[in-house]
């Protein structure tokens, strides 16, 4: 089974390097809004918010413990 990433259009997104990464790694890009007709914009505002709102206000010391408080939220 292909992987399959949904992301929006911005050039973080659709840039030759994400574009190499897709090729060699057999993965599937969607893109919200062009590919399909709805937006990813809900999952964005979550993840905005669980960093704005949460993350950066704790002192992040290392990745276990950016993942320990990502798996909290």
């Amino acid at each position: 089974m292909t992987p399959n990433v949904l992301v929006d259009s911005g050039t973080e997104n659709i840039n030759s390097h994400v574009d190499s990464l897709i090729s060699e790694h057999d993965i599937t890009r969607t893109i919200a809004q062009i590919d399909i007709e709805f937006s990813n914009s809900m999952i964005e505002m979550l993840c905005h918010r669980m960093k704005h709102r949460y993350l950066f206000t704790i002192p992040l010391t290392n990745f276990d413990t950016l993942k320990t408080l990502s798996l909290f939220f």
